[in-house]
């Protein structure tokens, strides 16, 4: 068996800790100081007389915190650039190493960080400085931690709550289940198990162990480690730059120009709905089902333009239903709104508040699966989202034709498999993306993630590293996929695994397999989703959502719904047909079928 940690929420009280952190965050300043020089024979003495200026300034303003020189760390950079360029790159100064070898370090450092980020220096030119940056750094106290600490019991054992059975590679397995508030720090939890709390689930597979640690928080596996460093550090680097900019601009002008960037939204976004004919314009889009009952699930809306401003009611949605599909009222509401800025501005108008202000209500009736009245679980909300999104696009494609999109993939297509194996278990999974639909001005996008997620698009080579059950003999864009029209709608996509090992189970949630994207203004639908596993020559149809067993020697095909087509597919650029059926996007027989094509 293999081991590892569960990864989840950080703590179980994500509020409180957020709260805390601020409390308790090391003290951390960056000081600038920007001076153009050329990196000459005195460069060294010229380096350190402009940090030990910054470096006094900054140890006098740490001792309005009751801080010395002792307790405070200091990191040194330089901004450095070719002479005449108009970027700067920043590089950490060794002052030791700056001490020693002078002229020459400088020069070795710059071309180092341009190497790294550039890949070569072709010649080395004259060298300047433009910015001494001086990060001060100084600890703060731990009594406020030590005091929320609880030591570790190494001799802790757990009881749990209840015991049971559930299915791990095809196979049932015991499994023990734990309430999070009972587990104290040092709590060590071996698989296969469940840890339930108010907000969130844990499993922990077979093999595998989740620790408490001092605070309650749940320890994170190394395999995530690097991701999470990676968001500190953006973090980080969103911090500086945004303590440089008030640096250099003062907190009046920043806050200023922020207030009428969301002002110059706000008259952007007036002057658009102005724009559109007054009245009161109606759409529904549905989801295929919950994936427990056939029913479809209904997104009516009503939008209402008045002048320069408008009102969203979706009265008549369907009730919450069973399964993951229902989405918060939060993520109703952000869908609704990404519909509206794209309608209005289409990437033109900066989206912030100001953006969304014209926006008099958002009425999504309490109880609809669109704003569940009672704990739901919602792990496959951008289903519903989505089509949100696609109904306030139908809804005004009439008074608005030139600014919206036909319907496409529009779906987290979310698809899994785990498998048990000698060296532990593993469990893959992965967002695969569809065609968007096309608009009056572009075709459908191809192979992407929906307008409200984000997919990713993992290496053949990496998967079948990582996974050895399984191996990718497929994948290609899905042709034939996408509606026709003067614009098409973009292609699905279609991937086939051949499964190298029994036991393999196989999940997943998606949608479009009922309801095909629809084309606008005689633009044709674009193709249905299908999941199809070939067995022994046999092809066995599946469900949007559900599980499956695999066996050793299944061919497991995955193809995405392509995109809605926009126009009259007769009027279709006839140089661009041509070009589609010599790239193999397109067969001869269904250009003159679908175009007219001769």
């Amino acid at each position: 068996m293999g081991s590892g940690y569960i990864f989840s929420d950080a703590s179980p009280y994500p509020g409180l800790f957020s709260a805390l952190g601020l409390l308790v965050a090391d003290l951390k300043r960056i000081y600038r100081e920007t001076k153009l020089m050329p990196v000459g024979d005195s460069v060294a003495d010229d380096v350190r007389s402009a940090f030990a200026r910054i470096r006094k300034q900054a140890e006098a303003e740490f001792a309005e915190f009751d801080g010395t020189p002792e307790d405070i760390a200091f990191e040194y950079e330089l901004e450095m650039r070719f002479k005449g360029q108009g970027y700067e790159l920043l590089s950490d100064v060794d002052l030791d190493r700056l001490e020693r070898e002078g002229k020459e370090y400088v020069l070795g450092l710059f071309k180092s960080t341009h190497e790294t980020r550039y890949g070569a220096v072709s010649a080395m030119g004259e060298v300047e400085i433009v910015t001494f940056r001086l990060t001060a750094l100084a600890a703060t106290e731990s009594e406020v931690m030590s005091s929320l600490t609880r030591p570790i019991d190494p001799t802790t054992d757990p009881q749990p709550a209840d015991t049971g059975e559930i299915t791990f590679g095809g196979a049932p397995v015991s499994c023990s289940y734990y309430w999070r508030g009972d587990l104290v720090p040092g709590t060590e939890i071996t698989g296969a198990a469940v840890i339930e709390e108010l907000t969130a689930t844990t499993l922990v597979p077979p093999g595998w162990t989740a620790t408490v640690d001092r605070t309650g928080a749940r320890i994170p596996p190394n395999e995530v480690m690097s991701d999470i460093y990676a968001q500190f550090s953006a973090n980080r680097k969103g911090e500086a730059r945004f303590i440089e900019m008030l640096e250099r601009f003062g907190e009046e002008t920043v806050l200023a120009g922020a207030a009428e960037l969301q002002d110059y939204s706000e008259r952007l976004a007036r002057e658009a709905i102005s724009a559109i004919p007054d009245g009161t314009y109606e759409a529904e889009n549905f989801v295929d089902d919950n994936g427990f009952t056939p029913d479809p699930l209904r997104v009516a809306v009503k939008i209402k333009v008045d002048g320069d401003s408008l009102e969203l009611d979706f009265e008549g949605s369907a009730p919450q239903t069973k399964g993951i599909i229902t989405s918060p009222l939060a993520a109703t509401v952000s869908a609704a709104f990404g519909a509206i800025g794209i309608l209005l501005g289409g990437g033109r108008i900066p989206v912030n508040d100001g953006l969304y202000r014209p926006i008099r209500s958002i009425n999504v009736p309490y109880g609809s699966f669109l704003s569940p009245s009672e704990p739901r679980a919602v792990r496959a909300r951008n289903n519903a989202c989505h089509r949100v999104y696609n109904s306030i696009m139908l809804a005004m494609s009439d008074v608005v034709p030139t600014q919206v999109l036909a319907s496409g993939h529009d779906t987290t297509n979310a698809i899994g498999m785990g498998h048990m194996s000698p060296e532990g278990y593993r469990v893959y999974m992965e967002v695969v993306g569809g065609g968007w639909g096309a608009s009056a001005g572009a075709e459908g996008a191809d192979v992407v993630d929906g307008y409200v997620g984000n997919c990713s698009n993992v290496p053949v080579e990496s998967l079948e590293t990582d996974y050895p059950f399984m191996r990718v003999e497929e994948y290609a864009l899905r042709r034939g996929s996408a509606g026709a029209g003067e614009r098409r709608g973009g292609l699905g996509a279609r991937r086939v695994y051949r499964i190298l090992a029994d036991g393999v189970t196989f999940n997943s949630y998606s949608d479009r397999f009922k309801v095909a994207p629809w084309g606008l203004f005689d633009g044709k639908n674009g193709q249905h989703s299908q999941f199809t596993v070939e067995r022994d020559g046999e092809f066995i149809s599946l469900p949007s959502k559900g599980n499956t067993e695999l066996l050793k020697g299944d061919r497991l095909i995955i193809e995405t719904a392509g995109g809605g087509g926009f126009g009259d597919p007769r009027k279709r650029d006839r140089d661009v047909l041509e070009r589609e059926i010599a790239h193999g996007l397109l067969t001869a027989e269904d250009a003159a079928e679908m175009y007219g094509l001769s």
